[in-house]
């Protein structure tokens, strides 16, 4: 199957998506609904890791590695949010984190992006990335992936990584998806560092935040209708969206909001050098 999905304006009108932008307040509603499918040991990292800077090998996967094919959106948004899970285990070298992000537009993403993020991967089966900091380098190997039928558009990338060497090489994998519903672009990036991609975890996630796109389309619709009772906009505080997650919503407005590539950087590997063990 293709790496990406139809890009056929509408071409799952029932699942996210919309007419509009959304609010900011709707993508903080709808990204905290994401708590209701998350399993109890999977907690919000209020504090992410940024992507520190690295140099990548051969030049032509930088831009894989650094997601340039969503550069020319950059300051374009009129509404953007992203909350990072990561789970609790006693064990230094198992972690997996899970990184989503809504941005919503002026107008619907261009079909295009996911042409030219695909251009990116096909372009890029291996590289290596070697942090500024002095680090390790950290060996990728690129793979396409069966995207989720979501959205208008949908695209997945699968990476595997590996420091080291011998017995002291450490592996994890990286997904990364993008998903185009409506106005809104839709970023998920999971890491899991020497255990599998939860793909349940990640279908339920995906599936949660476009159906709860599309519920909002509809409540969108119902509002604007004659005879339609006023109130709190859809995803307002007041709503019963603000209902929905067992963590605290301010979570979700960090100052700074990590970059979904930084499931990609090396200095995911960090704090799991065997050394530190």
């Amino acid at each position: 199957r293709p790496s990406v999905t139809d890009g056929t304006p509408g071409a799952n009108p029932r699942q996210g998506g919309g007419p509009r932008p959304l609010t900011g307040d709707e993508t903080q509603a709808t990204l905290a609904a994401v708590a209701t499918v998350m399993p109890p040991y999977w907690q919000i990292d209020p504090t992410p890791p940024a992507a520190s800077p690295a140099t990548y090998n051969p030049p032509e996967c930088r831009p894989l590695a650094g997601e340039t094919y969503l550069h020319p959106l950059q300051g374009t948004d009129v509404a953007q949010r992203s909350v990072t899970y990561r789970t609790e285990h006693d064990r230094l070298l198992t972690n997996s984190s899970l990184t989503s992000n809504l941005t919503s537009y002026p107008t619907p993403p261009p079909p295009t992006l996911f042409a030219d993020a695909e251009q990116a991967r096909s372009a890029c089966p291996t590289f290596v990335g070697d942090p500024a900091d002095g680090g390790d380098p950290v060996r990728f190997q690129v793979s396409a992936g069966t995207p989720p039928a979501l959205g208008d558009q949908a695209w997945r990338v699968n990476l595997r990584l590996a420091i080291g060497s011998g017995t002291a090489t450490l592996t994890a994998q990286t997904t990364t998806i993008l998903i185009r519903a409506g106005h809104t672009l839709i970023n998920v990036s999971m890491f899991a560092g020497e255990e599998p991609i939860d793909e349940n975890l990640l279908t339920r996630v995906l599936e949660h935040v476009t159906g709860t796109l599309a519920t909002l389309r509809q409540t969108s619709r119902t509002r604007s209708e004659p005879g339609a009772l006023g109130g709190a906009h859809p995803g307002h505080r007041d709503s019963p969206a603000s209902g929905w997650p067992h963590h605290t919503p301010s979570a979700l407005t960090p100052v700074e909001v990590p970059a979904p590539s930084q499931c990609l950087n090396p200095g995911q590997f960090a704090v799991r050098q065997p050394d530190q063990v």
